[in-house]
């Protein structure tokens, strides 16, 4: 990609698709920022009428989903890291998911093995 902007469209884009692909529909919000060696991907989600019975009425539901919201980003996230290896030209490491399902807040971070840079 030749421009920071494009790239994190076409991040965006791949993970809107795949969120869509799992859950039915696509995140309420999501936003990717790269920077130095880092690339930052936040979104929220809409939870399923499941996913907010689950919440409301079963003990443990904020371990039950953050361990579902965990496993299932893993394979979200192992299936992306080649494109996005492919985007910026270089490979490309996973470094952290952050889940906090209390406040509707996702976060994955990668990190590639030099700075990345656009013209």
């Amino acid at each position: 990609m030749n421009n920071k902007r494009d790239c994190e469209r076409a991040i965006l884009s791949r993970y809107i698709g795949q969120i869509k692909q799992v859950g039915g529909r696509g995140p309420k919000n999501i936003h990717v920022k790269i920077s130095g060696k880092q690339i930052h991907i936040n979104y929220t989600l809409v939870f399923s009428p499941l996913e907010n019975f689950v919440y409301e009425n079963l003990d443990n539901s904020i371990n039950l989903l953050t361990d579902l919201y965990r496993r299932v980003g893993n394979v979200m996230i192992e299936r992306s890291i080649s494109d996005i290896s492919n985007d910026i030209c270089q490979p490309v490491s996973y470094v952290d998911y952050k889940v906090d399902v209390q406040n509707n807040k996702f976060q994955i971070i990668l990190e590639a093995e030099n700075e990345i840079r656009f013209e």
